[in-house]
């Protein structure tokens, strides 16, 4: 009996005898998606499925998540991966993982570990990538004084009124008024948070202009500084403005 021949009656009797000992002509391991790109909001959850196959090993298998995310600037883990670890996987098994962007609004980019592994050790390693804008709503800002301080820094103007702590910013954004100008100035403040703690807003940077322009002209001063009756002749500009503003803090640049 040749070589081959015995490697294979070896494997063979070994399944018989249940040790699951995995064929070598099995497909590696996949994981979908394989990586995160472009804009999530901060709190959205994205799972990921992966199919259990290593082309060798002894079922069951050991499958743990690691990252070298690290934590943004107040100290949130960038990802949160759940479970960290599936145990007893056999092959072709589909298993989920859930990661939560854990982060405050910001850019990042960092890579998540799928490792699979036997009672003998480390069978194969899936990496992917993330790479993403994490954009902040205003609601988002309105709960997270920490993320607002760290963002604002020494103070953002809306149009030519200065915003330059995190209480004032939180009182302009928490508003539930209808006054449009106050509608216009919460969605604004939200957006220059957002720009000032790294998120791409080249999209949105004629409209932040176009913005400021009009608080300037009225002039905006803080929570209900313009009545409503001084912007009638200019309401749809300025719910034009606010959708749009809207948008970016919901979705970001496309």
């Amino acid at each position: 009996m040749n070589r081959i021949t015995t490697i294979s009656s070896i494997a063979m009797f070994a399944v018989v005898l249940g040790l699951g000992i995995i064929s070598p002509a099995m497909a590696a391991s996949t994981i979908d998606p394989t990586s995160v790109t472009g804009v999530v909001g901060s709190g959205d959850e994205i799972e990921k499925t992966m199919t259990v196959a290593p082309d060798s090993g002894t079922e069951p298998f050991t499958v743990t998540a690691t990252n070298d995310c690290s934590v943004d600037a107040i100290g949130n883990p960038v990802v949160t991966i759940t479970p960290s670890e599936h145990t007893d996987v056999l092959q072709d098994d589909v298993i989920v993982f859930t990661e939560e962007i854990s982060a405050m609004p910001g850019a990042y980019s960092c890579t998540v570990l799928f490792t699979v592994e036997d009672a003998n050790g480390e069978l194969e390693i899936i990496e992917q990538t993330i790479d993403v804008d994490v954009v902040g709503s205003k609601g988002y800002w309105t709960h997270h004084e920490d993320a607002v301080l760290d963002a604002l820094g020494a103070g953002k103007d809306l149009g030519t009124h200065p915003v330059s702590t995190s209480a004032e910013a939180i009182d302009i954004m928490s508003q539930k008024g209808k006054n449009t100008v106050d509608k216009v100035a919460r969605q604004l403040l939200a957006v220059k948070l957002n720009e000032m703690a790294g998120v791409d807003s080249a999209c949105i940077t004629a409209t932040i202009t176009a913005t400021d322009a009009l608080l300037s002209g009225f002039p905006y001063a803080g929570v209900d500084s313009v009545s409503n009756s001084a912007t009638k002749s200019i309401k749809s500009t300025l719910t034009g403005l606010n959708e749009l503003l809207d948008d970016f803090n919901n979705q970001g640049c496309p």
